[in-house]
């Protein structure tokens, strides 16, 4: 069975997205489960297409992923690494960051 990561953005401007899709594995016994995913964290969930498909936003997203449309993902991407960027320049030029190899 197949598994949809969407992440929720908390920017109001970002549409909720999906980040990836993941398979059930099926063990001996007939039980399906997941393999831990790196991809999930608080503002991502494991939905199902069925799940996805309830709602405007998940049918929005699955339509999205389904296109290969990736705004939402790209913005959001991008102002992830725009802040990392402006963190680390900030640590490192109030020597907050304190020495390396010290």
């Amino acid at each position: 069975m197949r598994w949809y990561v969407l992440e929720n953005s908390q920017e109001a401007d970002i549409p909720a997205h999906i980040v990836a899709e993941v398979v059930a594995e099926v063990g001996e016994d007939g039980t399906s489960g997941l393999r831990e995913s790196p991809v999930l964290c608080d503002d991502r969930t494991l939905m199902s297409r069925d799940e996805l498909l309830t709602t405007d936003e998940g049918r929005g997203a699955l339509a999205a992923w389904e296109s290969g449309e990736d705004s939402a993902f790209e913005e959001a991407t991008r102002r992830l690494i725009a802040a990392a960027i402006e963190e680390d320049e900030r640590l490192f030029s109030t020597g907050s960051a304190g020495t390396l190899g010290a």
